[in-house]
């Protein structure tokens, strides 16, 4: 999608990120809390959307070399999708996460892409975080793609730190039933 050159120990495809922000109803004006952001896939792509900013719309694709291309009738369509892209009066994105190099190469993408208006980064474990002094205004959607795979250790580890996301959540978050398919 050109926007996330910088993968990480723990990579989510873009599009999956998209279509689960959106299946979850994610909207611009609501905040987005993603206390588990690695390098930011959740946040990039909830950005691209609250900025109404199309897929793509930092790379080149394969078709402008065609023989057929007509840079004008391109640069006419780009063009009209940019008079779309909205900017934001504050982030409404929160993204934290305990690698400060994760949370330095997002914020470097964020500043490169333009997307400061949208997205605020800090380093922070999510065990520590209090809902209450997030720099976004709540009510408003948590997304989490947590450590998993040989970084968890045993699967025994890998069930206790699900167990204590999912007990953090219900303790600290305002969590909606009924949404999802549920975890056991």
């Amino acid at each position: 999608r050109g926007i996330k050159t910088h993968p990480g120990r723990a990579p989510l495809r873009e599009t999956l990120a998209a279509a689960a922000l959106i299946q979850a109803g994610f909207t611009s004006d609501k905040p987005l809390v993603d206390p588990m952001c690695g390098t930011g896939t959740f946040a990039l792509e909830a950005a691209l959307l609250a900025k109404r900013i199309p897929p793509g719309w930092f790379r080149r694709f394969a078709f402008e070399a065609w023989p057929a291309f007509r840079p004008q009738r391109w640069a006419y369509l780009r063009r009209t999708a940019g008079e779309r892209i909205a900017t934001l009066g504050q982030p409404a994105i929160f993204s934290s996460d305990i690698d400060p190099d994760a949370c330095r190469s997002l914020g470097e993408c964020v500043q490169e892409h333009g997307l400061k208006d949208a997205v605020r980064v800090q380093t922070a474990d999510f065990f520590g975080l209090e809902p209450a002094n997030l720099p976004v205004p709540g009510p408003g959607l948590v997304v989490i793609n947590p450590p998993y795979g040989r970084r968890l250790g045993t699967p025994a580890e890998g069930r206790r730190l699900v167990q204590s996301i999912l007990a953090r959540l219900h303790e600290r978050y305002e969590v909606v039933a009924g949404f999802g398919g549920g975890c056991d």
